[in-house]
């Protein structure tokens, strides 16, 4: 990660990705809230904690920066980030050239499940999955940070 994000993102149908994962890990993750314009979010995983911080997007593309942090420390930064929190379960799934990371939501956001995947150009060639469905690149409300500080967005396709 050069500290910019590029990436798309889709409603999934159906669940034939689970079968092609090449990872699966459950995620935790709350905000913290806004500085200087910029989110700031703690995630723990099996693969550890970080810290992230995280500047608007337009269309797609903006500034992120994730800095490790020991796992106790995560956990404890959790705590802070009171309602503001999800929950979800993150499939790794290896097609044509790209990781298409499948976040399958629970809680609140039950039954919600987007993909995403980050490119090294926004405008590059991507071939898209079957179970890919309407892409939502740029919907702001189902943004993992609106996801968690608020109620369900709008209806989904998933």
């Amino acid at each position: 990660m050069d500290g910019y994000e590029k990436e798309r993102r889709f409603f999934v149908e159906g669940n034939s990705y689970r079968q092609a994962a090449s990872r699966v890990c459950e995620i935790r993750q709350g905000y913290l809230g806004e500085v200087a314009g910029l989110e700031v979010r703690v995630r723990t995983s099996a693969e550890g904690g970080w810290l992230t911080f995280k500047g608007p997007k337009v269309n797609g593309e903006g500034p992120e920066v994730d800095c490790p942090v020991h796992l106790d420390k995560a956990f404890k930064l959790l705590e802070y980030c009171e309602s503001r929190e999800i929950v979800k379960t993150r499939y790794v799934v290896p097609f044509e050239g790209h990781d298409f990371e499948v976040d399958e939501f629970h809680g609140k956001h039950e039954g919600l499940v987007i993909a995403e995947v980050e490119l090294d150009d926004i405008a590059e060639a991507v071939i898209l999955p079957d179970w890919v469905g309407k892409e939502i690149t740029g919907d702001d409300q189902y943004s993992n940070f609106v996801l968690a500080c608020g109620p369900r967005g709008g209806s989904d396709e998933s």
